[in-house]
């Protein structure tokens, strides 16, 4: 199976993996950081690729597991790192905390507030928010959100969701650089949300609804509207 070795941040990342031997058509499953999800159906002696997308910066770890009704196999752990982005290319930055945490989260969805319309009107960022990124304290590179209309908008700031590791009863330190005229937009790639397999589906009510809504989850489960005589 693969990844393995070192991968630049940004650049979408593909598991592939063989079976071989008598296993015929089985079904799937990946760990990857220690969360299940479900790679589909494959056929024996061919390769199955399934996207991983775009991950955070770090170290993970994947294995696959195996099995048709008759045999059940598992492959060893496979560790690969993914190198934070180059930061020295953005010429703005921007510490911000989360506090007053109950627990210890490993992984959570945090929404942040922050004032891309001053940055926008000051020239210091892209109109389209194109240029932000996201990083905890370590400038580990955090896969993030911007809720549709927010970005640049009359009024409004934009509303960020991203990941991040925080503890209770601690300033945890994140912070937003921009300021790069050639950066490609990151958000939602890879979706924030796809990282927790108990949702489903993740819809933002702040989206005209009148039009529908997407998803910003794993599958895609995009609502549109119907009209019931």
């Amino acid at each position: 199976s693969s990844p393995s070795g070192n991968y630049s941040f940004g650049a979408p990342i593909d598991l592939v993996f063989t079976a071989s031997g008598d296993f015929g058509e089985y079904s799937a499953n990946y760990t990857l950081d220690n969360q299940t999800f479900d790679a589909g159906a494959a056929v024996n002696n061919t390769p199955k690729t399934v996207s991983l997308g775009v991950l955070a910066a770090g170290e993970h770890a994947v294995e696959v597991s195996i099995a048709n009704g008759l045999f059940y196999s598992r492959t060893p752990v496979t560790h690969f790192n993914v190198t934070a982005e180059d930061y020295s290319v953005f010429n703005y930055s921007y510490q911000y905390n989360i506090s007053n945490v109950s627990s210890d989260f490993a992984s959570l969805q945090v929404r942040s507030v922050l004032p891309t319309r001053r940055w926008v009107l000051e020239g210091k960022m892209q109109p389209d928010c194109g240029d932000l990124r996201v990083a905890d304290a370590a400038n580990a590179s955090q896969p993030f959100e911007v809720e549709n209309n927010t970005c640049n908008t009359a009024g409004v700031d934009a509303v960020v969701w991203h990941n991040g590791r925080v503890n209770a009863n601690e300033n945890n330190s994140f912070r937003a650089f921009f300021g790069s005229s050639g950066a490609q937009s990151e958000s939602n790639n890879p979706r924030p949300w796809a990282v927790d397999p108990n949702l489903i589906a993740v819809w933002h009510l702040s989206d005209n609804l009148s039009t529908g809504a997407n998803d910003s989850g794993r599958y895609s489960l995009n609502l549109r509207p119907v009209n019931i005589n």
